[in-house]
């Protein structure tokens, strides 16, 4: 019975996934979510307490894909211009093999402004990523392999990092057949201070 429990929770999961991007955080139904995973709204209940739950549980889901690609892309990175080049690269990734993933995180990210729950969830995420990228950009400063706005502080320096990304993301979900996303990170990785040279280009 529990191997089914938990079958079932992937099933919705899954349904979810595919359902909040395409209608957002705000037009999430239980009742759509359970036909698109072939069960009954009763099955909904017994996996997920209450529509929150689901959101909560939804949010890893989508967070445990962005986490899988990001230990390979830093698998045996090393220096702190190359794991924020890694970095980089990720989102070209996403951007260009992983559209569901960038439409979900889209989504939640507006959710954002109406939703308590998801504010909750999105503000611990975003926390630790800044104290990520903000420890990279220190390790970096302090080896000179970063030299870019000498005058920020780390955490102010890794907040500008990640909107420049979002709004990557932004923009090519905006115009995807005409955004030039390889020449954006590169201008992105130069505005750090990241020698071009030093860059490996993304193939």
């Amino acid at each position: 019975m529990h191997v089914k429990r938990e079958d079932q929770r992937e099933n919705l999961l899954e349904a979810a996934y595919d359902l909040v991007g395409e209608v957002g955080v705000s037009g999430l139904r239980t009742r759509d979510i359970a036909e698109r995973a072939g069960v009954n709204i009763a099955t909904l209940h017994y996996c997920f307490e209450n529509k929150d739950a689901l959101l909560q549980e939804l949010y890893g889901y989508i967070l445990r894909e962005v986490r899988q690609d990001r230990e390979r892309c830093l698998a045996g990175v090393d220096g702190a211009s190359a794991i924020l080049r890694a970095h980089a690269d990720l989102r070209f990734h996403f951007l260009s093999t992983r559209p569901a993933s960038v439409r979900a995180w889209r989504a939640f990210a507006e959710g954002a402004w109406t939703s308590d729950v998801v504010r909750r969830i999105m503000r611990q995420h975003l926390s630790e990523l800044r104290e990520r990228l903000a420890s990279t950009i220190a390790q970096g400063r302090a080896d000179g392999t970063v030299t870019g706005f000498p005058d920020v502080s780390d955490e102010l320096a890794a907040s500008m990092l990640m909107s420049l990304f979002d709004g990557m993301m932004l923009q090519w979900v905006a115009n995807p057949d005409g955004f030039p996303v390889q020449e954006y990170q590169n201008a992105v990785l130069s505005w750090l201070g990241i020698e071009k040279d030093d860059r490996e280009e993304s193939k």
